[in-house]
């Protein structure tokens, strides 16, 4: 996806809410392997990292195999990324990330408030 087709998704998210529910959206959540940090580290230029500079992000730790996004990616999540051909970009991105990370699931959690 584009970063204007993104971009134009949310926008139409935005007006559905408020035309067909009546219900201004103050914020939108995303709890999805596509915002993992690690995309913005591999592919500093990509969409999901604009994307990700564009919003305010909290990152979490996600409970998961270790393999979050492969069925999306690559159609299976039952080996290791870096046995499967990488035929994408996305593909190719998430072997590196399991090589440099040994995971693809998001490793990072906020830090606690202290006062």
């Amino acid at each position: 996806m584009s970063w204007e087709e993104a971009l134009a998704s949310m926008k139409a998210a935005t007006e559905f809410f408020r035309n067909y529910l009546k219900y201004e959206i103050p914020m939108m959540v995303c709890n999805s392997w596509i915002l993992n940090p690690a995309l913005e580290k591999f592919a500093p230029n990509g969409n999901m990292a604009r994307f990700r500079k564009e919003c305010f992000s909290i990152p979490i730790k996600r409970s998961g195999s270790g393999r979050d996004g492969m069925i999306f990616s690559f159609g299976r999540d039952d080996v290791e990324p870096t046995e499967l051909p990488a035929a994408t970009h996305i593909q190719k991105i998430l072997q590196e990330i399991f090589k440099a990370e040994g995971t693809l699931q998001e490793l990072c959690v906020p830090e606690p408030y202290s006062s």
